[in-house]
């Protein structure tokens, strides 16, 4: 059997907004409570198991996406206000998308922060 990521655990500040974050930002699916964990499910193999605690550690997630997905994506960060920019380092220059190398080769990137103030980044690998 081939090894993947099952599921991860992210300490969040407020559920209740980062699951609208994840959901209406990102496009993600909540799948529902397990009582102690709100799971949003970022693909059929992934979830994102949210716990809530006072001051979250931030972590850097990034999400690779097609180029359709990304484009919409970037739209609803336009949209929705949020501050990005086109580096990790660049976090609130309002630019993008800048280039970055990911795990398969060069990408488009665009970074930004979830409520909890963890580093996302979108990517989307060159045609």
């Amino acid at each position: 059997m081939a090894v993947g990521l099952d599921h991860t655990i992210v300490d969040v500040q407020d559920r209740e907004e980062t699951i609208r974050f994840y959901r209406d930002v990102l496009g993600f699916d909540y799948a529902g409570s397990t009582g102690r964990f709100e799971v949003i499910r970022i693909n059929e193999h992934l979830s994102f198991d949210l716990v809530a605690k006072p001051d979250p550690e931030p972590r850097h997630f990034a999400f690779v996406m097609d180029r359709q997905r990304f484009e919409e994506t970037f739209q609803n960060l336009k949209d929705g206000g949020y501050t990005y920019g086109d580096g990790p380092s660049r976090m609130e220059n309002m630019k993008g998308p800048g280039r970055s190398t990911g795990t398969n080769g060069r990408t488009y990137s665009v970074y930004f922060r979830d409520p909890s103030g963890h580093q996302l980044e979108i990517i989307t690998y060159e045609a």
